[in-house]
């Protein structure tokens, strides 16, 4: 009885402490919900009877300690009527791929031609922090996300930010001074990490591919 009791005990700790090792690396993946009828500007009403008032995309985050990898996954959402082709398009759609590492964003682009460039912003919060702390929590995935609130020009975005993991930014290629972005939600945008898989993720997947030229962006 004794030992079979000390073998179950050296066995749950074992499991609980690779557990714990796991949350180093990973997968997160986003449903990203777009709502177009909201973001339709007021000289563009007319389009709202010829396109859907929301699409749906996903998003990955792979990463690996402090290094993560933003992947969009995008869908074709054309559509047409009447002889009329609309394409859903966004300032983002040459972006092949987005690289964080504490408060640097690099945003892999694809320039045409076979022609790529890293464009770097880095962020300085100068002790502000990212927003407005709200007073409410959530938890997503079993993780227990602290409000944000940023203020924009007619408009706010609220953030869901987990402090246990170990990157800082999200989706979207937003930044964070801290903590991971596992939610938003604004009058056109709502995201939510639907999955995450605690996988091995090697460190070359999650770092800026070499040989391309990197541009810096100053932060606005």
């Amino acid at each position: 009885m004794t030992r079979t009791m000390l073998l179950l005990v050296l066995i749950s700790s074992s499991v609980t402490y690779g557990k714990a090792q796991d949350k180093n690396q990973g997968k997160i993946e986003y449903e990203v919900i777009q709502n177009l009828h909201a973001a339709l500007k007021p000289d563009q009403q007319q389009f709202k009877e010829m396109i859907p008032e929301t699409v749906t995309d996903n998003a990955e985050i792979y990463f690996n300690g402090t290094k993560a990898k933003l992947v969009a996954k995008k869908k074709d959402h054309s559509s047409e009527e009447d002889g009329v082709k609309l394409k859903v398009q966004s300032d983002q759609d040459n972006v092949l791929a987005t690289y964080m590492d504490v408060n640097k964003t690099y945003k892999l682009t694809d320039l045409g031609g076979g022609k790529k460039e890293l464009q770097l912003q880095t962020h300085d919060f100068k002790g502000k922090g990212l927003g407005k702390a709200g007073s409410r929590t959530r938890n997503i995935l079993g993780l227990t996300c602290r409000e944000v609130i940023m203020d924009g020009p007619g408009s706010k975005m609220v953030l869901w930010i987990a402090d246990d993991l170990p990157f800082t930014g999200g989706p979207m290629g937003i930044p964070s001074d801290k903590g991971a972005i596992l939610g938003i939600e604004s009058k056109v945008l709502k995201i939510t990490a639907t999955a995450i898989n605690y996988v091995p993720v090697p460190v070359a997947e999650v770092s800026i591919p070499a040989g391309v030229e990197v541009k810096e962006k100053k932060d606005k």
